[in-house]
């Protein structure tokens, strides 16, 4: 809380600070404040651990200060309203060059109950700054506080925020080298539609490039009407495939956030662990969209030093082509790795969703995979194969 605070009245002018050889009042120089103490504890903390990325969580800011630090909205209040007021804001924060923020989970006023906790946790798990906060003399906040059925939910969308990190990590090394942000509306990658500029649809937005998020911000709804821009789109959990360019109407119980990813995309994932590097990553998880042709990327480096700025990162690229026109057949070209990072050897799980039936023939650099190396689950529509991760280009062929 690094501004100064009299509690909503305003500071007393004997209150002034040195603006070169002059004095400024609170009025010039409020913002600025916050933002030079950010980046002196930045600077303070560099001098002390020269090659550890410091974390740095500052309420008050000024243009720049995301350089030095992540943010968070400030004081909230639990209700179904601020819970979409937190999502607007996130969305505008992060098109005002301050990508790394959140809110405070489940409002810091006042306390909210089973569902609205369990609802905004889903949004958390979607939020670059994903914490739960509440005021002093308040019930605890945690995600068993509201009981087990609560508990379950929620640990879910937790476990599926560390598994989709691989991605994540991907988006915000994007945000950090584009400006680009990590949550973003509709109307960013899609600013000739309309409806991505519309007011019904401003809770509504991408997680980078790829993922589509709905969150149910009303009290008792049990569906929520999602608007999918042009394209295909797969719900997250059934793999069920929708065209885009119109508004569907879609199953929303407690337990489900809806959650949907564009056709053509390769989304890495890992196995689920309790914090970042309680584990390293032993299987990469490749999950193949397909339906069109997209590139995806992998982006990878140590996650706590500044190593990568001299070169120790890695980026692989996916390229999945469109099926042929009455062939049957895709193809998923992945480039050799580039930068000199090298991650612990691991193997590359494929997942491919959406698949009514088994492939006939699934070829790796031109050689047939034996089909005993192929799993196919007709309940969950998907097709998983595996490889090791060697770095280097190969070309995956699937005939349907």
């Amino acid at each position: 809380m690094n501004e100064p605070a009299v509690w909503g009245k305003d500071v007393p002018p004997l209150v002034q600070f040195d603006e070169g050889d002059e004095n400024v009042s609170i009025k010039k120089i409020r913002n600025v404040f916050g933002h030079l103490m950010t980046q002196a504890t930045y600077e303070g903390v560099r001098r002390h651990r020269p090659n550890q990325r410091p974390f740095i969580l500052t309420r008050a800011g000024f243009s720049g200060t995301a350089r030095y630090a992540a943010s968070w909205t400030g004081d909230n209040t639990a209700s179904f309203e601020h819970l979409e007021l937190a999502i607007r804001l996130c969305l505008s924060m992060g098109l005002s060059g301050i990508p790394f923020t959140g809110a405070d989970v489940g409002g810091f006023h006042d306390e909210p109950d089973a569902e609205l906790f369990v609802r905004w946790m889903q949004v958390g798990a979607f939020t670059p700054l994903f914490r739960a906060h509440t005021m002093v003399n308040t019930r605890g906040q945690e995600p068993w506080s509201f009981g087990e059925a609560a508990e379950a939910i929620i640990k879910n969308y937790i476990e599926l925020h560390y598994r989709l990190l691989p991605y994540t990590y991907t988006v915000f090394q994007e945000a950090a080298s584009s400006g680009l942000p990590i949550m973003r509306p509709l109307f960013l990658e899609f600013p000739g539609d309309a409806q991505a500029h519309a007011a019904e649809n401003s809770t509504t937005y991408l997680w980078g490039k790829h993922l589509l998020v709905a969150p149910v911000t009303r009290a008792n709804h049990r569906t929520r009407r999602v608007y999918l821009p042009e394209g295909t789109w797969f719900d997250f959990w059934e793999n069920t495939p929708y065209t885009g360019g119109r508004t569907i109407c879609i199953e929303a119980p407690l337990e489900r956030l809806p959650l949907f990813v564009r056709a053509g995309t390769v989304l890495p994932m890992r196995e689920v662990q309790q914090f970042v590097g309680e584990t390293a990553l032993k299987t990469l998880e490749l999950h193949i969209f397909p339906g069109a042709e997209d590139e995806s990327r992998l982006y990878e480096d140590d996650g706590e030093s500044f190593d990568y700025q001299r070169g120790l990162w890695r980026e692989t690229r996916y390229h999945l082509s469109q099926l042929a026109a009455g062939a049957g057949e895709m193809r998923l070209r992945i480039t050799a790795a580039t930068g000199d990072y090298q991650p612990q050897e691991r193997d590359v799980l494929f997942v491919l969703h959406g698949q009514m039936q088994k492939p006939r023939r699934i070829e790796l650099d031109g050689k047939r995979l034996p089909q005993r190396a192929v799993d196919f689950s007709a309940e969950s529509s998907e097709v998983r194969f595996s490889m090791p991760d060697d770095g280097h280009d190969h070309e995956v062929r699937i005939l349907i």
